[in-house]
């Protein structure tokens, strides 16, 4: 199975959203999404045909069918397969790169395979905190402007070379 890990802000809403019109007339929580964002995210996801597990910390902040009607009413039409869990809450030298990790080690059923064995991933975030074998699945957005078209074909590529290999 192939997935996308997602975070959601500095992704799928930016310095320059917040900024804009468009945002201002928005009501709380849909004015946290840009459009433009979310259609790049949707065609990636219809590419790619990638199921989704979020890492955002908005994991933390909603309940898990909360979240995924929020994500619905913001025009996300992706299938979330799960949540990775908040390892920091616990500990606070832990890195949302420990939290995927752990997610794959309790997901092997989902997977299809050992989490040792699993590649057929991305990483979707604005932050850079993962572990160094998760450097090759890593996709960074600028905070500043979110997805772009550019990341998108980026981890488009990235996904038809795994297809190959």
């Amino acid at each position: 199975m192939r997935l996308l890990f997602l975070d959601i802000d500095g992704v799928l809403n930016s310095d320059l959203w917040y900024k804009s019109e468009q945002c201002k007339k928005q009501q709380e929580p849909l004015n946290h999404f840009d459009p433009k964002n979310v259609s790049i995210l949707n065609n990636l996801v219809k590419k790619t045909e990638a199921k989704v597990v979020i890492t955002s910390t908005w994991r933390n902040n909603h309940s898990q069918e909360d979240l995924k009607q929020i994500l619905k009413a913001a025009g996300l039409k992706i299938e979330i397969v799960g949540f990775t869990p908040d390892l920091r809450r616990n500990q606070d030298f832990v890195i949302r790169g420990n939290e995927i990790l752990k997610w794959c080690m309790d997901n092997e059923v989902i997977l299809g395979c050992e989490w040792k064995s699993y590649h057929d991933f991305a990483i979707l975030d604005d932050n850079s905190d993962f572990l160094l074998w998760q450097a090759h699945n890593f996709f960074r957005t600028d905070r500043f402007c979110g997805l772009t078209l550019t990341v998108k074909k980026e981890i488009e590529r990235f996904f038809e070379r795994k297809n190959r290999q």
